[in-house]
């Protein structure tokens, strides 16, 4: 693993001179909202990849109100042919229904995009390279690496899954669902996420969960047990920091959006039944975490929720799934407790 900090950039003529090429064969997607602090080192891991082919780096800044704009500009005007930003006058995604991932993938050039939070960054220099080459050789549409979490400056658990490269079914992809897959790990051929659904626009409450779906639809995920990422768990302000934040309504809501969209799954993907019945029954149990604190009545009302869906027979398997998570391990006792106080009611529903 490199340390980021102590990386040393080449200039722009020598990171081009590598290119056997100046057609644009990956392009590097990377959104950010307020991540001052975070950026730098985003960057940095883009701009230290060695690659034989030429790749884009496309930042979109959703009006940060922090200095996160200042930092890419710099960058930009070091890198002027590579980073390509995308400054927002006022925030997007706060007006609702705002994707900004595939917004920006609209910008791509290449065949191939690589995509990266600006609160993530890549700790490998061959990242691009090892993915672009395994995708190119493979019949798959999406690949996805191994990596690192890092948990308030301290790097936590090495997310390996496998020891050896795997094609994941869609069968799988589908039920593990948001987060199985390391967001700034994911590479996927630029085609996926040119020709969304409309209802992907519409109503997925959370875009990452269905792109990864989309990219498996026609011959599942390739696995490289390669660790190539850092993702940063539960910093200030991001989207996972802030699930435990929200109202119950709107948890209920943003539910009832899944369970939409996993019914045009069916309708129009013939995506398996069985699988969306976990898929949803996994999403109402994450939910009942989150409230564990806050609203002890509602959690308990999610989790039986998620058992109903599941006939109750993959509880355990999620159980196991999360136990390698520290966080979500510390919340394992109160689910078994919880469940055992619940069977009375389990056996009538």
């Amino acid at each position: 693993m490199i340390d980021i900090k102590s990386v040393v950039l080449p200039p722009e003529n020598e990171i081009i001179d590598r290119w056997n090429s100046e057609d644009v064969v990956v392009s590097v997607v990377c959104t950010t909202f307020n991540h001052e602090q975070y950026i730098e080192n985003a960057i940095i891991g883009f701009l230290m990849q060695v690659t034989d082919f030429a790749f884009e780096i496309i930042i979109h800044d959703d009006a940060s109100a922090d200095g996160t704009a200042g930092i890419i500009k710099k960058y930009q005007e070091l890198y002027p042919n590579i980073i390509k930003p995308i400054f927002q006058e006022e925030n997007q995604y706060s007006k609702g229904g705002f994707k900004p991932i595939p917004y920006a993938s609209k910008f791509a050039r290449g065949k191939y995009i690589a995509l990266c939070e600006g609160d993530d960054y890549w700790c490998a220099h061959n990242k691009l390279q090892c993915q672009k080459d395994a995708l190119q050789a493979s019949d798959n549409d999406i690949c996805f690496t191994s990596g690192f979490y890092l948990i308030n400056d301290q790097l936590s658990s090495v997310h390996e899954y496998f020891n050896k490269r795997t094609i994941v079914s869609l069968e799988d992809v589908v039920i593990r669902g948001g987060g199985y897959m390391i967001t700034a790990s994911l590479f996927i051929r630029a085609e996926i996420l040119h020709n969304l659904p409309d209802w992907f626009y519409e109503n997925a409450p959370v875009g990452d969960v269905f792109i990864e779906i989309f990219g498996s639809l026609r011959s599942g995920a390739l696995f490289l047990p390669e660790k190539t990422v850092v993702y940063r768990q539960f910093v200030t302000d991001s989207w996972s920091s802030n699930q435990f934040n929200i109202p119950c309504h709107v948890e209920l809501k943003r539910l009832s959006d899944f369970q939409l969209c996993f019914e045009y799954l069916n309708k129009d993907f013939g995506v398996d039944k069985d699988s969306i019945q976990e898929a949803l029954s996994r999403e109402y149990f994450l939910s009942s975490l989150k409230f564990v604190v806050r609203d002890f009545l509602f959690s308990r009302f999610l989790l039986l929720k998620s058992l109903k869906i599941s006939n109750r027979k993959y509880l355990l398997r999620y159980l196991y799934y999360f136990s390698f998570n520290e966080f979500l391990a510390e919340k394992l006792e109160w689910v078994l407790n919880l469940y055992r106080d619940m069977k009375k009611y389990i056996r009538k529903a």
